[in-house]
């Protein structure tokens, strides 16, 4: 069937979902319909293909791939939280819900939806064009203390009082109406040093904005349990995120989902009973081919058997994990015994990569701040001790006259 829209990761997805004959999917996101149809041409007839997304320009696209589809399918007009409740009171259920986050390359595309800082356009931003909310409203209406921590927490923006402070200077004296205006403020707040830095300076601004706009973090911190609870017994839920504030929500959700024991680390063997509901197929951000890595997260019931090309991917991207007994980990059989290690500080190791600072950490700018930082000090210790050497030895030089 041809396809005029590839998303980035849909053979990856693919591989790792794993969709069969007469299987009933949901794609959460049908965009410009790539993962659809992909999907379809797994299910085939017999299969049922649900297509849910918010933007009206998706209906239309979805009438050509309903033309063309091998398997019957069904679209929904709605939020995929809307969507999800509707299928679920219906009493539907699923063998793969698909969620692939963020806005679709359609929608940056087109211009006089404002989701672009490349064009000149006015400040809409909506993904459902029938809502009130727009980018201009909350550029304009906004209060300098919600604009700081909307660009803060949302756009993990460096610069957030700046740009706040700036945005309000500027609409005091006339409203900011079009993205390029919003562009040369942002701009003008952020340092000389930090224009030229990787990425665009209103890059971050325009996501927390948009986030804001649509509620993109509250609708996925409600999806989530409505996805999980849509799956029939051996169903599959994969969730693709191309920025960590969404990335940090699908993990946590599927990370809990898949662990087991809860029992205290220092329980020789587990107590709890708890088993994981399910297993996740892969722990690690896979890189298209080609391309950089992108956080995919895959959830598949346990025990689920998988087809070789999976597994192969799965062992490529995830070594296989140590033995456990009863929920801990085995040790060797002649082994001296390990160290006992604090309960607490156990918890909050595993805690840590989850942690803003950890992510900040590696994903930002700040461990160049850091290796600066330790640069100075040596060099300031360096220069401390040439000084205090010559010192020291005229103070010699004195004593023995």
């Amino acid at each position: 069937m041809p396809s005029a829209h590839v998303p980035v990761l849909a053979g990856e997805a693919i591989d790792l979902l794993d969709p069969r004959p007469g299987e009933v999917v949901v794609d959460c996101t049908f965009g410009g319909g790539g993962h659809a149809r992909l999907l379809a041409d797994r299910v085939g007839a017999e299969g049922l293909v649900i297509a849910v997304d918010r933007d009206p320009a998706a209906r239309e696209r979805f009438a050509t791939f309903a033309s063309q589809s091998p398997a019957p399918a069904r679209f929904l007009r709605a939020s995929f939280v809307e969507a999800l409740a509707q299928l679920r009171a219906e009493g539907l259920r699923a063998d793969l819900v698909l969620m692939d986050l963020g806005m679709s390359s359609m929608q940056v595309d087109t211009r006089e939806r404002g989701f672009s800082y490349a064009f000149d356009a006015p400040l809409d931003m909506r993904m459902d064009p029938d809502q009130a909310l727009t980018a201009r409203d909350v550029v304009n209406g906004w209060d300098e203390r919600r604009l700081a921590r909307l660009l803060r927490e949302f756009g993990e923006e460096r610069y957030a009082a700046r740009m706040a402070r700036a945005i309000v200077r500027a609409r005091a004296r006339t409203e900011i109406e079009t993205t390029n205006e919003l562009v040369e403020v942002i701009a003008a707040a952020v340092p000389a040093p930090a224009r030229f830095a990787a990425g665009h300076p209103a890059r971050r601004a325009f996501q927390a904005i948009r986030i804001a706009v649509n509620d993109e973090l509250a609708q996925l911190d409600a999806v989530l349990p409505l996805a999980w609870s849509l799956l029939r017994e051996g169903g599959r839920f994969a969730g693709i995120s191309f920025h960590s504030l969404e990335d940090r929500r699908v993990k946590r959700f599927l990370v809990e989902r898949s662990r087991g024991c809860i029992c205290p680390p220092d329980l020789p063997v587990c107590a709890c009973g708890r088993e994981p509901e399910a297993e996740l197929v892969t722990r690690r951000s896979v890189a298209p081919t080609p391309g950089r890595s992108l956080p995919i997260r895959v959830l598949a019931p346990r025990g689920c058997a998988w087809p070789a090309s999976s597994r192969r991917r799965r062992e490529r991207h995830d070594p296989p994990p140590p033995a456990r007994l009863g929920g801990r980990r085995a040790g060797a059989a002649a082994s001296a015994p390990a160290p006992r290690v604090p309960p607490r500080l156990v918890h909050t190791a595993r805690r840590l990569p989850d942690a803003p600072f950890v992510d900040r950490l590696m994903h930002g700018r700040l461990w160049v701040a850091l290796i600066a930082a330790a640069l100075i000090g040596i060099v300031f210790v360096q220069v401390s001790c040439s000084s205090s050497t010559p010192g020291s030895a005229g103070r010699s030089t004195a004593s023995r006259r």
